[in-house]
């Protein structure tokens, strides 16, 4: 598959990382059930479960995640600044693995940059900081099964050398009737795209950081029907990141932070006719494409 990107393809943006993209995470740590809460949610192994029915699904089959969202850029002493606005597609496959200790995590996707005040897919932007006009990445990206979703989290294979040991993990849960809200929080750390002596510009260093928070609401009683392959989920996403090649900044102090909701679909056929059409327009047969996926 080609990435007409200058990296950012590399990386899983909105698949896990959004967001889990890179080789290490970090959860709460494991904790007893609340007052009265079913104790199922004390358990590692169902959370690994619950919070992969939540990204995907575990039924073997492809599902994704829609998001609209903003980036704003962040200096010491400053205000934040809002510096485009974004929508994206991410293609989530969960496949569980022979010994049954978890899954197999696939992901691709697609993103496009916005003005943040009008809306328009936008070609070019202007850096608040540096005043200088370049490119925008827009990009599609992603691959095969090249992450793992464990009792622990989630890592990247080949990328052991940056994780770090985790304990089984229990998330955040809280619920208010039928409707339940799942948090994960997440410190990542990944090779960077572009490094110091490829392009000292571009890059902030060897090695990229990321945090982030991710959200999930739910019905409590999709979630512990287990017959159900595909739960419906509102999911929310924040990200705290370097610097992006495409912004210049160099060593620059500050980061900039993502922002995005959306849903999980189980077909892309529910996804909005403008961004399709976009999409259609940039990348001609992404869509069949996307929806055919099986991991290969």
């Amino acid at each position: 598959m080609t990435d007409g990107s200058d990296g950012l393809g590399r990386r899983d943006m909105l698949g896990l990382g959004l967001a889990l993209g890179g080789a290490s995470l970090a959860g709460p740590p494991r904790v007893a059930a609340a007052p009265g809460a079913d104790p199922r949610f004390a358990d590692p192994l169902f959370n690994m479960h619950a919070v992969a029915r939540l990204l995907g699904r575990t039924d073997g089959r492809v599902a994704f995640y829609h998001a609209r969202g903003l980036m704003f850029g962040m200096r010491p002493g400053e205000h934040a600044r809002s510096l485009l606005a974004f929508e994206g597609c991410a293609a989530r496959l969960f496949r569980p693995l022979p010994d049954g200790t978890g899954y197999a995590l696939g992901l691709r996707e697609w993103l496009l940059f916005r003005d943040p005040e009008t809306g328009v897919v936008a070609e070019s932007w202007r850096n608040p900081y540096t005043r200088r006009e370049g490119p925008l990445p827009h990009f599609r990206g992603g691959g095969g099964m090249r992450h793992l979703w464990t009792v622990t989290g989630q890592g990247r294979i080949g990328q052991e050398a940056l994780a770090k040991p985790l304990p089984p993990q229990v998330y955040a849960w809280d619920f208010d009737g039928d409707r339940g809200v799942c948090t994960i929080e997440q410190f990542i750390a990944f090779p960077a795209y572009v490094t110091p002596d490829q392009d000292p510009v571009a890059s902030t260093g060897p090695v990229r950081h990321e945090m982030q928070v991710r959200s999930f609401t739910f019905s409590r009683r999709d979630l512990l029907d287990s017959k159900r392959a595909f739960v419906p989920v509102i999911e929310t996403w924040v990200m705290k990141n370097d610097w992006m090649p495409f912004m210049m900044m160099g060593n620059w102090p500050g980061h900039h932070i993502w922002r995005a909701s959306g849903r999980k679909l189980d077909r892309l056929e529910a996804l909005p006719e403008g961004f399709v059409a976009e999409t259609e327009r940039r990348w001609p047969g992404t869509i069949a494409e996307f929806a055919a996926w099986s991991g290969a």
